[in-house]
């Protein structure tokens, strides 16, 4: 599988020759917006210390890291995980800078490059990093094998059903999760438990309503396309639409004028208690399961409003 390559063609066909130009490092970078923010950092008239973690320095990326690692202002500290790695990684550093360059930077009283060995990975529980460490091992599931994939969709299914919010931690947390179960199949059987999920990390523990980007969930697929998968898209409206109301209507909570804010939310509402849509453009189909707990009153004329504690 081909993600990324450097330039291969000499320079007077490069611009004519574009047949396989989306596999090309600096392509990427552009299509999909990655951004060069970094650039303002370097300007900085300051000392700068820039950490290279799990990279290989490879030279595809060699552009890049040239204009950090040539820089006088700028003190690079590259982690190694063993002396195989280190190995390779002053072999790619010299492709990148050549040889006199990387003697030059990495000897001498004050060297601007070093190389140092990581510490042992530390096993963390009760923590964010646990979810984000069983996120990322759902998304490597088929590299597994049957019997630890199994425990570990256990101990999801476990953690949801008990609806452990310690261990969700945020939504952001929540979408993440549901995003790597439906790509494996497992999104529909767990949707409904993720967004009360959801819900309670506003309700109970206090976390504070967004709204989320769909976009910021994209990936590519292997058709060439690059975006969110559609059942994700569609879990994050529901969650931007419960996080909408929540948040209008406490901002609402200290007044004292009932009357007022009744009338204020009764607008949003049809009779079957459907959010009227028309007015949350972008936030999906909305219905009284979006309302926070104990903001849905039934009046008289039996139409559903938001009602504040």
């Amino acid at each position: 599988m081909v993600l990324g390559i450097d330039e291969y063609l000499p320079e007077n066909r490069r611009a004519a020759e574009i047949d396989f130009i989306e596999f090309k490092k600096f392509y990427q970078r552009i299509y999909k917006g990655t951004g060069n923010e970094y650039k303002k950092w370097l300007l900085a008239n300051e000392p700068k210390m820039l950490y290279i973690f799990g990279h290989s320095l490879d030279v595809t990326d060699g552009d890049l890291l040239r204009e950090f690692l040539e820089r006088d202002d700028v003190k690079t500290v590259v982690f190694y995980l063993d002396n195989k790695q280190r190995q390779q990684q002053i072999t790619n550093l010299v492709k990148i800078l050549g040889e006199d360059a990387v003697i030059e930077k990495t000897y001498g009283n004050n060297p601007s490059i070093v190389f140092q060995k990581q510490s042992p990975a530390e096993k963390i529980e009760n923590s964010k990093f646990d979810l984000l460490r069983d996120i990322g091992r759902v998304r490597r599931l088929c590299e597994m094998p049957e019997a630890s994939a199994r425990v570990l969709l256990d101990k999801i299914d476990t953690k949801i059903n008990d609806r452990d919010l310690e261990y969700f931690g945020t939504q952001v947390e929540v979408i993440d999760l549901f995003d790597a179960l439906q790509r494996i199949g497992l999104g529909e059987r767990y949707k409904d438990d993720l967004y009360h999920i959801a819900v309670s990390l506003v309700e109970e523990v206090g976390c504070e309503p967004k709204q989320f980007n769909e976009e910021d969930w994209s990936c590519g697929e292997y058709d060439g396309s690059f975006g969110p998968d559609a059942d994700t898209a569609a879990f994050i409206k529901e969650i931007n639409s419960f996080n909408w109301i929540y948040q209008n209507a406490h901002e609402q909570e200290h007044t004292d004028e009932e009357d007022d804010i009744f009338s204020k939310y009764e607008y949003l509402f049809h009779s079957d208690g459907e959010v009227r849509n028309r007015h949350l453009k972008g936030y999906g189909k909305i219905s009284e399961r979006h309302v926070p707990k104990g903001h849905i009153a039934r009046r008289n004329c039996g139409i559903s409003c938001v009602r504040l504690f």
